[in-house]
């Protein structure tokens, strides 16, 4: 719907997954997209909400079940929609997953909505959680 969701730079991965993972069928890549887009993700609108609301939760999650770790990243001045956004507005496409592992992602986003999403960003956290610990200025971070 061009009257509520906008491009963004993001959108270029997404439909180059979906063109690899359906044989380059344009149709049902385009089906998929706007599936992606418009049901499963409501972080492409104009406005954005939806994205600003889900970094709110984030926020919140990493707070509550990694609390030293939420503190760490807010002592060096970093929000974690730093680094979370991105993830986000690329389904883990770019960043910070291996893209064979993406598959199983977006299989698990189809079945399951956006909950998935939370849940995903707090084990990445987990895994890194010692490299984040060591960081000592937001260069660190964003490695």
């Amino acid at each position: 719907n061009p009257e509520t969701i906008g491009y963004c730079q993001s959108m270029n991965l997404l439909a180059a997954v979906c063109l690899y993972y359906l044989d380059f069928n344009e149709e049902n890549t385009f089906w998929m997209l706007a599936s992606l887009v418009e049901r499963h993700v409501g972080y492409y609108a104009r406005s954005m909400c939806g994205l600003k609301v889900d970094q709110n939760v984030i926020s919140d999650l990493v707070s509550y079940f990694e609390p030293r770790l939420s503190d760490h990243v807010l002592g060096l001045g970093v929000r974690c929609d730093t680094f979370t956004v991105p993830w986000l507005m690329c389904l883990f496409v770019d960043q910070p997953i291996a893209f064979a592992e993406v598959k199983h992602i977006w299989d698990h986003l189809f079945c399951r909505g956006n909950e998935l999403l939370f849940g995903t960003i707090i084990a990445i956290l987990r895994l890194k959680k010692q490299q984040i610990m060591e960081a000592t200025q937001y260069e660190d971070l964003m490695q």
